[in-house]
């Protein structure tokens, strides 16, 4: 088209039609016909996109951003659910040796409830696999369930201005943090939700030189909360300060 440039501004002299119409009408039909064979290159690439790939690119895309956010939830949901039945049955086990019976059943009661919540998130995500339905977590509302029974303070603000979609994309951040203080650190987990411009998830635990990770040698738990804050809008940082290991994330509002 560019090398046709020249004469498509020739077309607009009248005088150059009645002149030379043979040389004009030339550069028209070419021009078609680089038009033609631009179209017919596009509607072949996309074509062959379909054959290769089976279905359309965007639909595949979607689908693989489907199971990443599954297998998110996977990860999170029952690696929490694991971790929280080996804090309890650690307890009750401490609890027998002592003679503390009235704690053995606490901490028996707080495994079953774990397990029975864990077995009902995973009939939800296999669900999901089968019907194809996006997968949900829950808000902050259900920030004391989680905690519940753990040696755990949270304190939280108002959670009336925090939409539904960055209450959940917090709630799995703060699930994730909850479940590598239970597998990596020691003694008692501070959670803070700020609510302000921004709300501010910060999680607190006491931790010792061997069991935070080393740095550049991210785990998927880490990977998929700075996941999350990014597809949120959001940041996530995470450091180790005077024998506290610290998670923050900051959302949107």
């Amino acid at each position: 088209m560019l090398l046709l440039s020249p004469g498509l501004v020739r077309l607009g002299d009248v005088s150059r039609w009645r002149a030379a119409p043979g040389e004009l009408a030339e550069v028209c039909l070419l021009a078609a016909a680089t038009l033609a064979a631009m179209v017919a290159a596009g509607l072949g690439q996309r074509w062959a996109a379909r054959r290769l790939l089976g279905a359309e690119p965007s639909r595949i895309i979607e689908e693989l951003g489907r199971r990443q956010s599954l297998a998110m939830e996977l990860h999170d949901s029952v690696g929490h659910a694991l971790s929280v039945v080996l804090v309890q049955a650690m307890a009750a086990q401490a609890a027998l040796q002592k003679a503390r019976v009235p704690e053995v059943g606490d901490s028996l009661g707080h495994l079953t409830n774990t397990a029975r919540n864990a077995q009902q998130d995973l009939d939800v995500l296999l669900r999901v696999l089968d019907d194809g339905d996006p997968a949900e977590t829950p808000t902050l509302g259900s920030l004391r369930e989680l905690i519940r029974g753990l040696d755990v303070r949270a304190n939280v603000g108002r959670l009336d201005r925090v939409p539904a979609a960055t209450s959940r994309v917090a709630f799995a951040i703060a699930r994730e943090a909850l479940t590598n203080a239970l597998r990596h650190g020691q003694g008692p987990i501070v959670i803070d939700v700020a609510t302000g411009d921004d709300l501010i998830l910060t999680v607190d635990n006491k931790t010792t030189d061997n069991t935070s990770p080393q740095p550049g040698r991210e785990g998927r738990g880490l990977t998929g909360m700075r996941m999350r804050a990014r597809l949120a809008g959001g940041t996530f940082v995470h450091k180790r300060m005077e024998g506290t290991w610290r998670i923050q994330a900051t959302l949107p509002l």
